[in-house]
C-alpha cells in the first residue's frame, strides 16, 4: 500500500513448469538480485505487515500461535529459531508463554532489537554461518519458503539445524486453488516458487524432512516436520504441469472475458465495489485498465484505510464505512478469505446474487474442465 497512487515499477511476470518439482517464476539475474537484496534495505516495505503492527497481522499471528500450541502440547522447547519473521513480536509472545532458554530470530529485514534478553537477532539470510553449530528444538519458518531462489537450500538448512528430537513448522502458500481458478492474488513478484500439496511433500522428502502433520486453510499450508533418518534419495517424478496448463486458461479468462464483463457493467452505470485491497487486484486494475472507471475499494485491515493501490487513484475504505453495502455489485478480490468476506457482505445487506468472486469460478466454471 502507498500513501499516494502511482505505479513506480513494472516487471514482466513469467512462470514455468519444470519437468520435476513445483511451478516457478522465471526472473532474469538482475531482477532476482534486486528482489532478494531488497529485504536487507532499511526502506523495505512488507507486502503484509509483520505481526504486532495491525489488528489484522496480530489476528493472523495469534492463529499461528494457537496452531503451534496444539503441536507443542506439553513439550517445552528450550531453543527456538524463527526464520523470516520480520520483527520480534512473535518471539516475545512465545517467550512469555513458554519461557525457552533462548530464542533466535534470523531475517535480513529485522531493524529493531528486542527488550527480551532471551531473544538473539541476526540480520542475515538463512542458512547463515552466524548461527554456528547451534541445534534447535523448534524451528519456525512462516511464509519464507516461497521467497527463496532455491527452496531445497532452506529446507536442508532446517533439517541440519534441528536437534535430534526437534520439530519445525513451515507455512507456505497453497497455490492449487489459485492456479485452477485463476486467482491472480496467488502471483506475487517476491514469490519465486508455487507449491501444491504434491510438490511440497516431494520437496520436504528430498530435503530429509518427515511430515508429522499437514493442513491447509485460506490457501496456506501449515506443516509440522521432523528429521528423517536416514535420508534416502527419492525419484523426482512429480511436477505441476497439469495445474500450470489449467492456470494458463484461467488467467486468460480473467484478463479477457472477466475483465470485459466488468468493463461492460461499469460502462452501463452499474455501481461496483471491490472487497480486498490486494496485490492481485492492483495487477488486475493495471493490466485491464479498469482504473479509468470510478469504483470503491474496501478492506478489513484498518491500516490500509486512506492508502492507495498504486494502480488506482481512489483511496481504500474500511469495511465499516456506511456506504459499504450501497453498491449494485461487490467483487470479492481477496479470494483466500472468500467465505469470511461473503458472510460479512451478506450480514451488511448484500444479496447473494450481488457478490461476484474475482476468479474463473463465476461465469464459466467449465472453462478449466
Amino acid at each position: 500500500m502507498k500513501i499516494s497512487p502511482g505505479v513506480d515499477h513494472i516487471h514482466d511476470f513469467i512462470m514455468a513448469a519444470p519437468q520435476t518439482g513445483p511451478i516457478i517464476q522465471i526472473m532474469d539475474d538482475d531482477f532476482s538480485s534486486e528482489v532478494i537484496d531488497r529485504y536487507s534495505h532499511d526502506t523495505y516495505a512488507f507486502i503484509t505487515n509483520p505481526p504486532g503492527l495491525s489488528e489484522w497481522s496480530i489476528s493472523m499471528a495469534e492463529n499461528k500461535m494457537a496452531n503451534l500450541a496444539q503441536w507443542i502440547g506439553s513439550k517445552k522447547p528450550n531453543s527456538v529459531l524463527e526464520i523470516g519473521g520480520g520483527n520480534t513480536w512473535f518471539g516475545e509472545v512465545f517467550c512469555d508463554r513458554y519461557n525457552p532458554a533462548n530464542y533466535t530470530c534470523i531475517d535480513p529485514t529485522i531493524q529493531h532489537k528486542s527488550i527480551d534478553k532471551r531473544i538473539a537477532i541476526f540480520r542475515d539470510y538463512f542458512p547463515s554461518p552466524k548461527l554456528g553449530l547451534q541445534q534447535f528444538d523448534l524451528i519456525l519458518a512462516y511464509s519464507v519458503l516461497e521467497h527463496v531462489p532455491d527452496p531445497a537450500v532452506l529446507l536442508k538448512g532446517i533439517r541440519n539445524y534441528l536437534s535430534k528430537n526437534g520439530m519445525a513448522v513451515i507455512c507456505v502458500p497453497d497455490c492449487q486453488r489459485q492456479l485452477i481458478t485463476g486467482d491472480i492474488n496467488g502471483l506475487i513478484h517476491e514469490h519465486i516458487t508455487y507449491f501444491t500439496a504434491e510438490t511440497l511433500k516431494q520437496e520436504l522428502d528430498r530435503a530429509g524432512l518427515d511430515i508429522i502433520e499437514i493442513s491447509s486453510k485460506n490457501d496456506l499450508f501449515s506443516v509440522l516436520v521432523q528429521q528423517k533418518t536416514p535420508v534416502l534419495e527419492t525419484l523426482h517424478l512429480i511436477n505441476d504441469k497439469e495445474h500450470f496448463d489449467r492456470a494458463a486458461k484461467s488467467y486468460g479468462y480473467l484478463f479477457n472475458d472477466f475483465a470485459h464483463h466488468i468493463r461492460s457493467l461499469m460502462k452501463s452505470g452499474t455501481k461496483i465495489a471491490f472487497h480486498g485491497a490486494t496485490q492481485g487486484l492492483n495487477t488486475f486494475i493495471h493490466v485491464t485498465g479498469i482504473g479509468q472507471f470510478s469504483f470503491d475499494l474496501y478492506d478489513g485491515d484498518q491500516t490500509k484505510a486512506g492508502k492507495f493501490l498504486p494502480a488506482y487513484s481512489k483511496p481504500v475504505k474500511h469495511v465499516t464505512e456506511t456506504d459499504y453495502a450501497s453498491h449494485d455489485i461487490l467483487i470479492i478480490s481477496a479470494m483466500s478469505f472468500f467465505d469470511a468476506i461473503e458472510t460479512q457482505a451478506l450480514k451488511a445487506g448484500y444479496r447473494p446474487e450481488q457478490l461476484l468472486p474475482m476468479t474463473v469460478d463465476h461465469l464459466q466454471k467449465d472453462l478449466i474442465s
